[in-house]
């Protein structure tokens, strides 16, 4: 069954996102609600030890200044002020230090405060680089001229029971990110208790982390289980367009040129190497994550992007 009542509604939504001007955001947008709906949980994950007492603006000064979550904290022992910046991150970023840092100047420079910046690595993929961050010479004296320290949460090394029995429902949606938590029966156990506690804004997070997640045979018993949350996820444009188009012969090309405009319409010097390293990509999965990606990052960290499509592309045919 289509999600769209009639073809030709199904063409403009395919005709926008050719054009780049639907650039989705969805990991971000549901890491930041679930953070903002209970920001303690979420520092207790990543920072044990303070205590949350509001939001500031994520704005900074500055071009592309735009961090995910600035919370302000104070110590439990001790009160004393910190604030707490935060970001959630897909897919591996070489350059996620160096932007945690850039961030983390840019607050204090503003607030006047101490502040710390951490992030949340959401996919399976190559790990962040650990902290610390380090400035080197080669000159004895001055071998080190900076290290910046930073928490990082891979979601993939934490454990489903541990976060469950923390007890806090802002927590549960991101179980199947977890090590295992894409199991059936951690999924069902997941979405009955959003159901059971009425909590249908959590559900749906879940429900859609879960649908990216779980394997094929997963996908095909959330639908039968959940057809109201299957049918409103469908209703989502890119959605529909990358996972039911995928059982289309052009399902991929489409996906392809979805991201391939978006990098044209932000950076048109880029499009002819856009063209060639995601004409490269195969992978609907990938390609799914690629467009909200290469729609909010840098244009320098749009080209390591397409350096590194080129890169995986050449070892794949070398492994051959």
């Amino acid at each position: 069954m289509s999600s769209f009542p009639i073809r030709k509604q199904r063409e403009e939504v395919v005709s926008v996102m050719l054009w780049g001007s639907i650039m989705p955001q969805e990991w971000d947008r549901s890491m930041y609600y679930l953070i903002m709906v209970d920001p303690q949980a979420y520092l207790d994950l990543i920072l044990p030890g303070l205590r949350y007492l509001g939001c500031l603006p994520e704005k900074l000064e500055g071009p592309h200044l735009v961090m995910d979550a600035l919370l302000k904290t104070e110590t439990i022992e001790g009160r004393h002020p910190l604030l707490v910046h935060l970001e959630s991150e897909t897919y591996h970023n070489p350059k996620m230090p160096e932007r945690l840092l850039e961030y983390n100047k840019a607050a204090r420079e503003k607030h006047k405060v101490d502040v710390i910046s951490g992030v949340f690595h959401l996919q399976g993929d190559t790990a962040i680089e650990p902290s610390p961050l380090i400035w080197e010479t080669p000159l004895e004296e001055w071998s080190r001229v900076l290290t910046f320290n930073y928490p990082v949460v891979e979601m993939k090394d934490l454990i489903p029971e541990e976060i469950r029995d923390r007890g806090r429902a802002a927590l549960l949606p991101i179980l199947p990110l977890t090590n295992g938590g894409a199991e059936r029966s951690i999924v069902q156990g997941m979405l009955d208790n959003l159901m059971r506690i009425k909590r249908p804004d959590l559900f749906r997070i879940a429900f859609r982390m879960a649908m990216r997640k779980v394997s094929a045979q997963g996908r095909k018993w959330l639908e039968k289980e959940y057809p109201m949350e299957y049918d409103a996820l469908r209703m989502d444009p890119l959605y529909w367009i990358l996972q039911e188009d995928s059982r289309e012969e052009g399902g991929v090309q489409t996906a392809q040129q979805i991201a391939i405009n978006v990098v044209a319409k932000r950076f048109p010097g880029l499009k002819q190497r856009a063209q060639k390293s995601i004409a490269a990509v195969n992978d609907l999965e990938r390609l799914q994550e690629l467009v909200p990606e290469l729609s909010v990052l840098s244009q320098e960290e749009v080209d390591e992007v397409l350096e590194r499509l080129c890169k995986d592309q050449l070892q794949e045919e070398t492994d051959l």
